[in-house]
């Protein structure tokens, strides 16, 4: 479920997660909805505390979650920011690793070229290259679901099924999206960064014949496949 403050901006908790043997303090994160959050570490679905959270299972233990403070989903990255650097001043060994903000990236770990490059290696040679034939095919199938309707029964299951588990229907709830809508009223684009738009479609390169001439192909075979199936 999704709190809103009184300003109508989603609520974000900060939070740590304790250790259950030696009470320490091991990892800083924030959340919109603290109960599920937890549930996902103890099921093991963070990258970060995956090893510890191992460990603990292994004694039959899970980690515990306090929630340090309250902010929006505006200044968020500053208090996390704030804790993960509060808690290590005091020596608690986390698991986080970032340590400081990054302009222009994303809060968390920059890969080095070398790791980059092991990537990319490693993935050499794994693309999976669709044959005209599963092209076919999978326009065959979904012809075949254009209007289909689901059962009743079967959108209400659903239904319920997110209102349980994320507390909203759709990607975002009806204040959230709201929210943000008032929180972008008066917001404009500058023309620097129209111009760095501008130049960005500049440079992208044009589409080839042979591309071309797949994308025709690919669309013959879905309306070839949807008369077919009609």
């Amino acid at each position: 479920m999704l709190f809103l403050d009184n300003k109508g901006l989603m609520k974000i908790y900060i939070y740590k997660l304790i250790d259950p043997v030696s009470g320490a303090a091991r990892y800083v994160g924030k959340t919109n909805n603290p109960a599920n959050r937890i549930r996902q570490h103890r099921s093991n679905h963070c990258y970060s505390t995956k090893k510890w959270v191992d460990g603990l299972r292994g004694l039959g233990l899970s980690p515990k979650m306090e929630v340090l403070e309250e902010t929006d989903d505006h200044g968020w990255h500053e208090r996390e920011q704030y804790w993960i650097e509060l808690l290590r001043s005091k020596g608690e060994d986390l698991f986080n690793i970032a340590t400081t903000p990054i302009p222009g990236k994303r809060y968390g770990y920059v890969m080095s070229e070398s790791t980059k490059e092991k990537i990319r290696n490693s993935l050499k040679g794994r693309r999976r290259v669709m044959t005209p034939e599963w092209r076919a095919q999978i326009a065959i199938i979904a012809a075949k679901r254009i209007g289909v309707k689901q059962s009743p029964e079967l959108v209400a299951k659903r239904k319920a099924t997110l209102l349980a588990r994320y507390g909203r229907i759709g990607f975002y709830g009806e204040h959230h999206r709201k929210a943000n809508s008032e929180a972008k009223k008066g917001h404009t684009i500058s023309e620097e960064t129209r111009e760095r738009m501008r130049l960005g479609q500049l440079r992208r390169p044009p589409v080839s014949t042979e591309t071309r001439e797949k994308l025709s192909k690919a669309r013959k075979a879905y309306f070839a496949a949807k008369r077919q199936a009609a």
